[in-house]
């Protein structure tokens, strides 16, 4: 509706068999990218059938709870069964059908013989039996009828109510069809019991507190007939249900009472099912609560004098025998300082109590309980435990006994009053805790009593000598006010009475204090006898019985006054203070009365008003109209003005004394004025030393002056703009101090402003400009000349300021200097060389700081930039700033914003602004600086906004982080071009790639600038070419991925440098702002300090937001350094060997595949082990001389091992052997080369991006020519020398099998040796006998036994040994003795 948005009702699913409708859709909800909620989706989420949601607990159950929600589709959802053990599979669209149908269980399991409770029968699933059975299903209690079942409120239960029987008894609870069958499949295990209603036999304790203190309770036992096992117990107090009670045996239950709204007699009945309660019963069963309403006084003195009376409910009962009066006991506080007294019926009040009150503090704690049934823990402990009746609304408190005693200067006021009482006393002393909100001086008009403290009115009592008075208010806790009441008898003298108080009622002060009941007093007569209207007259009152009302000794307050009492309304009363001058006179100052009338005056002594309070009185006071001023003709004046002011008025009498007229109120600026009529006055008007604004009145007889006018002395202090340029049109605004005095209207003034000095001959030397007085401004307004041809101009660029404010009147000096500047600017910064005319900024939507750099500067801080919108091509930037007048930009939307300076020396610096955003369809900005604010007369600049450029590809995207003449990089982008109009340039000059490699695993961002070279557009996509900077700063991992932007000015997109505090050399200053940009600088801005993505919010607002299709990824990897080769060496008539290539920075040959994340989390995804081809040459060297260069196939990086596998193809020997089987195949000319020397060099060259790039490897691989040893050494073993042949050979490394440890020694004897790592090795020209040994020497000359391989496997040497591949444990104690277990991979001819 109108009124009412409606909300959306989600469609439900209608699953046959079940009552029970389950929503098929539900609201879902919506988050942001932090998971914060952030609204809902009606209706937007799919759910599977069975879903229900506890409206209590909000737990959610899915699929009937028997069953999982499966949402591989999320869009069809579906319900996945559970099984039970030994039945089957949960069935249905909601798994809500059990494989088999039971009764679980029923509640309640006990009843009544009479029937008629209502029985839950669960079971799973149970309630989808009714579907089946047309005609009704029907619950068996072996009863004379089967009730009907009904479904339950909740999945798995019926509903029926139990039928009544005849005799006790149990019975089991089953389920049958409207002819009486069973209802197959279904198995019960609920028993039923009947019994006979309880009745209740006795019950105690009888009585309890309406709220009982915990962890106290009224806990009862009931006595009844019978309580059946396995039932629901419970009590009712009258109409309230107990919580459950709890059985002890079958005659016995413990029922808690509920909490009830007040006390009262309650019968108790009790069920055993929580359904049917029994009988009442009489007073056997009639449970009576106790309730506390009130106690008065509700606070007392901690003296304990005073008696409390205990109001309530139920207190006093004669029927109840059990009561015990000597278990009646009050309860004051709690915790240590709590206070029992024993409590008694009073005689006095109905159904109440009486106790003593605590006689010590309760420190606040104002609880308050009563106990019927106390009893004292130990005799003669005082200490009683029992069940209390407490409620927050009545609370008792004792307080430390007030004392009257002077805490304000006075101890009571006033002291004095008239017998027939009346007088309002306020009383000062400590203890009055209990403030009251009266008014906040109750000494000059009649007292109304306030709400009062902690007991209510009438129960505090002042007593005066005899007399008790109950009329107190206790305003505070340090001020109490009581009325006096009327003497019993009848005095014509004084008379003086103690003075006490007791805020109970019953604990009086002692304080001695005293107050006089004084005889009648009165007035006889006054001087002068009139006044002025408004008041403030000196008054002189004769007449007799006046007292002095202030006492040296106890420093009262002067109460005593003068009252005014009008002759025409005596309800009409005026109170003044009134000064002691003896017994027959008093002085006291006239009040305004608001117009002229006829009073008598009376006096007070207690300084109120109420007519027992006044002395009689037959002097009158008359008080007339006030003087008034109208106007000060001329109020403004110069500060040594000497002329008269004319001053018009009403009501100006002569009262034969000088008319006195008084400038402010030092009395030596009064001066004597001239008398004309009864309204016109002239003063003249002192001299003063300084500018200052006072108030004027007139005084007629020298006592009572008028009311007051503003006249100002003023001096010329200020103007702005303090600078403007030499060509002239500066508007300055000449202050004054107080201007706002000037009243035009009344006369002419004629301003004229000089520039410098002037002579006596010629005041204005060719450099004065007239000017005019702007009310609304309120200031003086002149227009400046141009001075580029005056003297002025050649002798200095600063002037004072003189005015001239009538026509021949002198000039005066104003306190500032005028600056006339010429200043010029020469380019706008960001820029790549020395001027540029315009800058290129990202048209995002955030502002931009912008410098400009000049000469001829002056730090003023008036300056701001002015910046002008670019649309459709406008080239007026020039003619608008010209327009500007008093800081409007004619017809235009120009947007002003404050100017920092930085660096300026002799004129030369710069000017920082921050350019506002743009969004929509400008273009840009024109821009432009005036150094006062108001001229922007100087250079216009060009601020071209362009959309941030999207880089879109990069030729290739990957390359060497130290690379030497790195090859340069295609970027193509959208387009960075400026308006087609625009002439001077094509696109910025600043045009730059900006290489940004967010936070590493070290913590710290970089990036680097490069210029943009050779950059062409052509139909919105533009490119350009960047060479990858050096310089940068590989990780850990070996590869560092940086974002590639296009930078319009080499300082955007949104860099900023995070660092805590901005040093020299980040990109702002930390004062003024101003760019840090250095043209030559390659490196950006952040040379000391972490750089980020973001803008520096000191200077902008809102977060820059650079979307990923903003820029691409280019990688940067290290080049892959060589540590080893395994083998190191090979034979030269091997075919083509794997060679492994094991050192650093091997992982960066997986930087395409390179996720944002650090090398640790890199490997670990690595799951499972993969490899990446790769390009590689092989150039082969002969006696230093290179032979051939060959393309590598198959070369290959493995992820698991962080390894390079080359496969080395060897040339052909050129040998007299005749090369045949596997020999002669091995040969073949994938080298185009014979090897003719016994050596072969073999340089391995690397790229990991394809080709452009190329990384030279240091280690070398050496093909040997048999028989003799590469002379790289024989890697795992010995190069020997066979007895049997003519040149040493490669003998695998061997040990001593019997030796203490692993390592050869020359002294070792060797009788029989092992091969390390020489399967399938063998040495040339050895054929015979291939199992047997062959006795030979190790290199030690030793004896040594060396195993023959088979004769057909090729000989790698022993550089194919071992390669660590794994080691456990890889951590050990620096003592030693760590068995650590070593996994070998052995490198053989055909693999691993």
């Amino acid at each position: 509706s109108r009124d009412n948005p409606g909300t959306c009702t989600c469609a439900s699913f209608s699953i046959a068999g079940t009552p029970f409708g389950t929503p098929r859709f539900t609201n879902q909800s919506i988050t942001d990218q932090t998971g914060k909620f952030i609204g809902w989706i009606p209706c937007g989420r799919r759910e599977c059938p069975g879903m229900s949601i506890n409206p209590l607990t909000g737990v959610k159950t899915e699929c009937s709870g028997t069953g999982a929600c499966v949402r591989d589709n999320p869009n069809a959802p579906f319900c996945s069964c559970f099984t039970v053990t030994n039945e089957g599979l949960y069935t249905g669209s909601d798994c809500g059908v059990p494989p088999l149908y039971r009764i679980s269980e029923i509640i309640p399991k006990v009843g009544p013989l009479e029937g008629g409770s209502t029985i839950t029968v669960r079971g799973p699933g149970i309630e989808r039996l009714l579907p089946r059975y047309a005609l009704g299903l029907f619950c068996d209690f072996q009863a004379t009828f089967n009730p009907p079942a009904v479904v339950g409120t909740v999945r798995n239960t019926l509903l029926c109510v139990a039928p009544p029987q005849p005799t006790a008894r149990t019975v089991t609870v089953t389920l049958r069809d409207s002819n009486g069958n069973p209802v197959l499949g279904v198995q019960s295990v609920a028993a039923f019991e009947y019994f006979v209603q309880t009745s209740i036999v006795r019950m105690g304790p009888t009585f309890g507190p309406l709220r009982p203190i915990p962890p106290a309770k009224n806990s009862i036992t009931v006595t009844g007939s019978y309580f059946p096992r396995n039932g629901i117990y419970q009590c009712k107090f009258g109409d309230c249900a107990s919580p459950a009670a709890r059985r002890v045996d079958q005659v016995t239950i413990v029922c808690d009472m509920p909490s009830t709204a007040r006390g009262a007699p309650l019968p108790i009945t009790v069920s055993s099912d929580a359904q049917t309660f029994s009988e009442e019963g009489g007073r056997e069963a009639l449970f009576t609560t106790y309730e506390i309403t009130s106690i008065s006084p509700r606070c007392a003195s901690e003296e304990g004098v005073a008696i409390a009376t205990v109001f309530g409910r139920n207190l006093v009962d004669d029927r109840d025998a059990t009561r015990n009066p000597n278990q009646y006991v009050c309860s004051f506080g709690r915790g240590s300082t709590r206070f029992f007294s024993l409590a008694s019926v009073s005689r006095i009040e109905q159904n109440a109590l009486e106790c003593a009150t605590p006689s010590n503090s309760l420190e606040q704690e104002d609880d308050f309980a009563l106990s019927l049934d106390a009893e004292e823990t130990l005799p003669g402990t005082n200490v009683y435990t029992g069940r209390w009746d407490q409620t927050s609304a009545v609370t008792f408190n004792t307080y430390v006994q007030p004392s009257i005693e002077r805490t304000g200067g006075y101890l009571i006021a006033p002291t004095v009053g008239p017998t027939v009482g009346g007088t309002f006393v306020t009383i000062s002393g400590f203890g009055f805790e209990f403030s009251a909100y009266g008014r906040n001086n109750p000494f000059f008009d009649s007292w109304q009593p306030t709400m009062p403290g902690c007991n209510p009115i009438g129960i505090p009592t002042c007593s005066f000598g005899t007399t008790v008075s109950n009329d107190m208010t206790i305003v505070s806790e340090n001020m109490i006010v009581c009325r006096t009441p009327a003497l019993l008898d009848s005095i014509d003298t004084g008379k003086t009475v103690r003075l006490e108080i007791a805020l109970d009622g019953q604990s009086y002060t002692s304080s001695g204090s005293r107050f006089q009941f004084v005889e009648p007093w009165a007035v006889t007569n006054v001087f002068p006898t009139s006044g002025v209207a408004s008041g403030g007259t000196l008054l002189t009152v004769q007449g007799f019985g006046f007292v002095d009302t202030v006492s040296s000794e106890d420093d009262f307050p002067e109460v005593l006054s003068c009252v005014f009492v009008s002759q025409l309304d005596s309800t009409v009363k005026t109170i003044v203070k009134a000064t002691f001058s003896g017994p027959s006179e008093v002085t006291c100052v006239t009040a305004d009365m608001g117009g002229s009338s006829y009073t008598n005056v009376h006096v007070s002594l207690s300084g109120q008003l109420a007519n027992s309070q006044l002395g009689g009185s037959e002097s009158t006071f008359r008080f007339y109209l006030d003087p008034r001023i109208r106007q000060i003709v001329h109020p403004v004046g110069s500060i040594s003005r000497t002329s008269e002011v004319r001053i018009d008025g009403d009501n100006f009498e002569e009262m034969g004394n000088p008319v006195l007229c008084r400038f402010g109120y030092d009395p030596d600026m009064i001066v004597e004025g001239r008398f004309v009529d009864t309204r016109t006055v002239f003063c003249r008007p002192p001299i003063v030393d300084e500018p200052l604004t006072v108030n004027v009145s007139l005084s007629f007889n020298g006592i009572d002056w008028t009311n007051e006018k503003l006249y100002t002395f003023y001096e010329l202090v200020s103007l702005a703009p303090s600078s403007g340029p030499m060509s002239g049109g500066t508007i300055v605004t000449i202050k004054v101090d107080g201007g706002r005095a000037f009243n035009h209207s009344a006369f002419a003034m004629d301003y004229t402003v000089r520039f410098g000095e002037g002579d006596a001959g010629n005041p204005c030397p060719g450099n004065c400009v007239g000017g005019r007085y702007s009310e609304a401004m309120d200031a003086i307004i002149i227009e400046t000349l141009n001075q580029t041809d005056s003297p002025f101009q050649r002798a200095s660029k600063r002037r004072g300021l003189y005015l001239q404010m009538t026509t021949n009147g002198p000039f005066e000096r104003i306190a500032s200097e005028f600056i006339f500047y010429d200043a010029s600017y020469y380019s706008v910064s960001p820029c790549m060389h020395s001027s540029c005319r315009e800058l290129a900024l990202p048209k995002d939507g955030m502002p931009h700081t912008v410098t400009f750099r000049g000469l001829g500067l002056f730090d003023l801080p008036t300056a701001r930039c002015a910046f002008l919108p670019i649309v459709s091509g406008q080239s007026n930037g020039k003619a608008a700033f010209d327009a500007f007048r008093g800081g409007i930009l004619t017809g235009s939307n120009a947007i002003f914003s404050p100017a920092h300076f930085e660096g300026i020396e002799d004129g030369r610096g710069a000017v920082g602004c921050v350019a506002p955003g743009l969004n929509g369809t400008a273009e840009g900005y024109y821009a432009s600086v005036a150094l006062n604010g108001l001229n922007f007369v100087h250079e216009v600049y060009n601020l071209f906004y362009i959309p941030q450029p999207e880089v879109t590809s990069l030729s290739y995207d990957g390359g060497l982080i130290d690379g030497v003449n790195p090859k340069p990089i295609v970027v193509t982008a959208t387009s960075w071009t400026f308006p087609a109009w625009y002439t001077a340039a094509t696109h910025p000059s600043t045009l730059s790639c900006l290489f940004f490699a967010p936070e590493t695993d070290v913590g710290v961002s970089t990036f680097k600038f490069t210029s943009a070279e050779g950059a062409s557009c052509s139909g919105g996509t533009c490119t350009a070419r960047c060479t990858p900077p050096l310089g940068f700063e590989p990780t850990r991992d070996a590869v560092l991925k940086t974002q590639v932007f296009i930078s319009l000015n080499r300082r955007d997109p949104c860099m900023e440098c995070r660092a805590t505090e901005f040093e020299a050399g980040d990109n702002y200053d930390t004062d003024s702002l101003i760019s840090k940009f250095d043209g030559n600088a390659s490196n950006g801005f952040c040379s000391v300090s972490e750089p980020a993505l973001a803008r520096d919010t000191r200077v902008m607002t809102g977060s820059c937001s650079v979307p990923p299709a903003t820029y691409q990824w280019y990688t940067f990897y290290s080049s892959p350094m060589v540590q080893s080769l395994s083998p190191s060496a090979i034979t030269a008539d091997n075919a083509t060997i794997p060679i492994i290539l094991a050192g650093e920075d091997f992982i960066a040959a997986s930087w395409r595949e390179w996720s944002w994340v650090n090398y640790d989390t890199f490997r670990n995804q690595l799951n499972p082990c993969k490899t990446v081809p790769l390009l590689a040459k092989a150039t082969y060297f002969q006696k230093g001389a290179l032979k051939d260069t060959v393309f590598l196939r198959g070369v290959r990086y493995d992820w698991c091992t962080d390894s390079i596998t080359v496969n080395v193809p060897t040339p052909c020997l050129n040998t007299s052997r005749t090369l045949t089987g596997e020999d002669g195949d091995s040969c073949f000319h994938a080298v185009n080369f014979i090897q003719d020397y016994s050596r072969v060099d073999v340089r391995f060259e690397l790229s990991l991006n394809d080709g452009e790039q190329y990384t030279v490897l240091s280690k070398f691989l050496q093909i040997y020519d048999t028989p003799i040893c590469p002379d790289t050494g024989c890697g795992h073993g010995t190069c020997v020398q066979y007895n049997t042949e003519p040149f040493p050979r490669c003998q695998c490394g061997f040990w001593d099998q019997n030796a203490s440890d692993v390592c050869l020694k020359s002294t070792a004897t060797l009788p029989q040796s092992n091969l390390l790592s020489a399967i399938f090795l063998r040495p040339r020209s050895i054929f015979s006998a291939p199992n047997d040994p062959l006795p030979a020497t190790n290199y030690y000359q030793a004896p040594a036994t060396f195993l023959r391989s088979t004769p057909s496997s090729n000989e790698l040497a022993c550089t194919a040994g071992p390669q660590l591949y794994a080691a456990t444990p890889t951590v050990g104690s620096i003592r030693g003795e760590t068995v650590v277990t070593i996994d070998l991979a052995v490198f053989t001819a055909s693999g691993i």
